[in-house]
């Protein structure tokens, strides 16, 4: 007998995967947030597309304030470009919503690990007029004052 060793994945999720590549059905008892993020990794990596597709779409409809900086990273991660700029329409659309993301964990550790993301969140929430160097230069080192009085983000080391 022949087995196939997968590492690095749910196996919950694997046997979902396999299942949806079998029946083309999600199992209904995928329902929660954990669930559907290692069945969305299992399916990026074997490029079940279809199933990313209905991943992101099940991602996309429990996004919240303490989640998004979450899902962002992973849709840049993950290149799914789509799920990025849902991400980022959501962080932006209030200022409120901006202001309560920027005060979870996932925001800090966004700026942390991943500081163009956050400079990505301040072009989409004040489009600049024109780009230049000098403005992307008050773009980040505005970021970095907000981020620093609104977080425990230290952005010495970034300067």
């Amino acid at each position: 007998q022949k087995k196939v060793v997968v590492c690095d994945l749910d196996p919950v999720a694997v046997r979902h995967m396999l299942s949806f590549m079998y029946t083309g059905v999600v199992d209904p008892k995928l329902q929660t947030e954990s669930e559907a993020m290692a069945l969305l990794e299992a399916a990026h990596r074997y490029d079940v597309a279809s199933l990313v597709d209905i991943c992101v779409s099940m991602l996309s409809g429990w996004l919240t304030e303490e989640n998004v900086a979450d899902y962002l990273m992973l849709a840049e991660h993950a290149e799914l470009m789509n799920f990025r700029q849902t991400c980022l329409e959501f962080i932006t659309s209030s200022h409120s919503c901006l202001a309560e993301v920027q005060t979870t964990m996932a925001f800090s550790r966004l700026a942390e690990k991943r500081p163009q993301l956050a400079v990505d969140i301040l072009a989409k929430a004040i489009p600049p007029a024109k780009r230049t160097k000098s403005a992307d230069e008050w773009a980040v080192r505005e970021l970095c004052n907000v981020m620093r009085k609104t977080t425990e983000w230290d952005n010495d080391h970034y300067r």
